[in-house]
């Protein structure tokens, strides 16, 4: 894809182009009242907040009839951290976040992708202590190809299409990518008792969210799902909090998963971590593949504690002397990793 030119772009306020506090009677960008978490009812309808991870959503619930219950559909949520994303579908809105829907337009996944990157653009250089209030947003300025002197609707439809089209025929072309994948010979592999390899598996204090403060520029939030590492989100660090130590691997009684976590982080409910930090990255990277060999015996209504862990058994590669070969794990992550960005390289992406 060519680099998109922009010198024939117009500038236009958020005001101009979307439904604001101060333009429009049924769209409204102000954060409107608090709803207390605990007014909400577990339900269908997502709810969107200023996390950054799955479209800004983190749970999902019942409408309310409450007037400050704002619920909207096809539209841009903008949350004052500068958090962007479409919702294509109905959803309702936590404080502090916005509603944009464009006066002239019906997004569709094209025009809507085009303008979440264009609003991500305009308000990159936001510090966390700027806030996009409900005062900032509509003043702030997005470029925009014009036809006619109005946006051009058409142009950003047909180019995000190209954009997308692109993307999958590089998907394609990485998926037709020829790899030598060796089987890894496991025969003179050595079991070892989870206990015996580590002895301390440890507990960490427990943070329920309402204990914790979602912040962008935080520390992760872990919490008992399966998914981006088990982070929810990133939450204020606050001097009586007790992080859980980098370089350890975390995981949860229920939806039971082995993660590596990098950072410092705090948990929530029947989060535990195992201490690894004698270790490196790629040897625990390695590790966690062995550790999630045991978890298909652990449904979520058979917690996965400590206790039963230590118990358990796992295959690890030995050196001559019959212990774990810490060199080779780390050594295979390392060759594993090499060879993913040799693939991607293949592509020949131009950014």
């Amino acid at each position: 894809m060519n680099k998109i030119k922009i010198d024939n772009w117009k500038s236009f306020y958020i005001s101009e182009i979307f439904y604001t506090e101060k333009k429009g009677k049924n769209i409204q960008v102000p954060t409107g009242a608090m709803i207390s978490k605990k007014s909400l009812e577990d339900g269908t309808t997502p709810r969107v907040t200023v996390s950054n991870f799955n479209n800004g959503i983190t749970g999902y619930y019942s409408d309310l009839s409450d007037k400050n219950y704002r619920v909207y559909e096809n539209f841009i949520s903008v949350s004052f951290l500068g958090t962007v994303f479409y919702q294509s579908n109905k959803a309702s809105l936590d404080m502090k976040v916005h509603c944009l829907k464009p006066i002239k337009h019906n997004l569709n996944l094209y025009t809507a992708t085009f303008l979440v990157n264009i609003i991500k653009k305009a308000i990159s250089n936001f510090a966390y202590q700027d806030q996009l209030s409900s005062t900032v947003l509509p003043n702030l300025i997005i470029k925009l190809p014009i036809k006619n002197n109005e946006p051009d609707w058409e142009y950003m439809e047909y180019y995000m299409k190209n954009i997308m089209q692109e993307s999958q025929q590089n998907i394609e072309k990485l998926s037709k990518v020829k790899t030598i994948k060796n089987k890894i010979d496991t025969r003179k592999w050595k079991s070892f008792k989870i206990g015996k390899l580590f002895e301390n598996i440890i507990k960490p204090p427990v943070l329920h969210t309402k204990e914790v403060t979602e912040n962008f520029n935080g520390i992760p939030y872990v919490v008992r799902t399966k998914f981006d590492n088990g982070i929810k989100y990133n939450v204020e660090k606050k001097p009586q909090m007790k992080p859980s130590p980098a370089g350890t691997i975390s995981f949860g009684a229920e939806n039971a998963t082995f993660f590596y976590q990098e950072r410092e982080y705090v948990s929530g409910r029947d989060i535990y971590y195992i201490d690894t930090r004698h270790l490196t990255k790629y040897a625990c990277l390695f590790m966690v593949t062995c550790l999630q060999t045991i978890t298909e015996k652990y449904p979520y209504n058979y917690g996965m504690f400590p206790e039963l862990v230590k118990k358990e058994e796992i295959k690890l590669p030995v050196n001559k002397n019959g212990e774990p070969d810490w060199e080779y794990m780390e050594n295979y992550m390392k060759k594993v990793f090499q060879k993913a960005e040799n693939n991607l390289s293949l592509l020949n992406i131009k950014y």
